[in-house]
């Protein structure tokens, strides 16, 4: 096991997280590092952005699938290497939608 695998695991291990996730984030890593034949503390921001667009792009995955990968590398990144990238912490875009319906005291206001 490497180094950087047991430093995840002890992490995951702090965090909480489940046998079953720990499980589930320690093999997205690996198929990260796998697809560029890399550690992942190698890697750019921009690699791994385009190894997330290509998992959903290229390789489809369903939205919970690649909900969990996302997770598992985000674990890795903010938590275990202590990454400050963008890709893991803008905000997301929130659009509030106002009602064009009014409510029952603005027709009551309107009326009078």
């Amino acid at each position: 096991m490497t180094e950087l695998r047991n430093r995840m695991v002890q992490d995951m291990l702090l965090a909480g997280l489940t046998d079953g996730t720990q499980e589930n984030y320690v093999s997205a890593v690996r198929l990260l590092a796998a697809h560029y034949n890399l550690s992942p503390d190698r890697l750019t921001e921009a690699q791994v952005r385009d190894y997330l667009l290509y998992l959903r792009e290229v390789k489809r995955l369903a939205k919970g699938t690649f909900q969990s990968y996302f997770a598992a590398v985000k674990f890795l990144y903010v938590n275990t290497l202590g990454y400050d990238w963008s890709l893991f912490t803008k905000k997301k875009l929130v659009c509030h939608v106002r009602s064009v319906f009014l409510t029952h005291e603005a027709t009551r206001t309107v009326a009078a």
